[in-house]
């Protein structure tokens, strides 16, 4: 048989089978190429792997270089410090008083310190995240005050923690919310095509200490209860989990910031 004659018949073969079982059908000739090819690709996906553990190498690099400037930021942001000519330079001041806020330059006793709601306008903003914002989160995310991802060292199993920092509020007692994300950076040799990056296998997080009638993750109902023989009435409080996902359902659910990446955008 030709390759030309056998084109239609592959076509038509891996239709009506499975891929492994029409490749053990083949003639030899095809079978032998067939399975090359994909010990050649076998081969390939080893260095995808290998790229991809590299790639996680250079992010937690990025990260620690980033670290004085990310807590720079911080400090600009909460106000624990203004901002100095090594980082403002001619030409954004310019801008800046060139822009529509150019008037307001003027020093103004009554602003307040730092950027206020500074987090919660980012995540207002950024397409992938506002949409999961609810009214009820608003009031907490005001107290964010930082966002950190730290990668795990080289040697260790691939992993991520992201950390949400806040300041002290009415809401939990948690100074600091965080979630470890623990990857695959593996591929199944039984599908070589589905490898598509690390995946996230399993994650754990923090308990949110909340305070008292302030979990927002959760409605608080009342309903009076008589008793069919006694006759007597009281009162009792259930919970019950809120309708739709707020950020912090979400966050204990483990399904928010799932790519670390998306901090890019931060």
């Amino acid at each position: 048989m030709s390759d030309s004659e056998a084109q239609p018949k592959v076509r038509q073969g891996m239709e009506d089978e499975g891929p492994l079982s029409f490749i053990n059908s083949l003639p030899v000739p095809l079978h032998k190429r067939v399975w090359a090819l994909r010990a050649l690709k076998a081969k390939e996906m080893h260095f995808e792997v290998d790229f991809y553990r590299q790639l996680h190498e250079l992010e937690r690099n990025l990260v620690l270089c980033c670290a004085d400037l990310r807590e720079r930021r911080r400090q600009i942001v909460m106000g624990d410090s203004e901002p100095t000519e090594d980082i403002s330079t001619e030409l954004e001041a310019k801008l800046w008083l060139d822009g529509p806020g150019g008037s307001a330059v003027a020093s103004n006793s009554n602003m307040p310190a730092g950027i206020p709601n500074f987090w919660l306008t980012i995540f207002s903003n950024v397409p992938q995240l506002s949409d999961m914002i609810q009214e009820h989160d608003k009031p907490i995310l005001r107290y964010l005050k930082d966002v950190c991802v730290i990668y795990s060292s080289p040697g260790e199993p691939m992993s991520y923690q992201l950390d949400f920092c806040f300041s002290p509020n009415e809401y939990f007692s948690n100074s600091t919310l965080t979630k470890t994300y623990h990857l695959k950076n593996e591929f199944d040799s039984s599908n070589l095509l589905s490898f598509d990056g690390p995946e996230i296998i399993s994650c754990t997080g923090c308990s949110i200490a909340w305070y008292k009638g302030r979990n927002v993750t959760v409605r608080l109902l009342q309903k009076t209860q008589k008793h069919r023989s006694r006759g007597i009435i009281r009162t009792v409080t259930k919970k019950f989990p809120m309708t739709r996902f707020s950020t912090f359902s979400i966050l204990q659910k483990c399904l928010w910031w799932r790519n670390p990446r998306m901090l890019k955008m931060l």
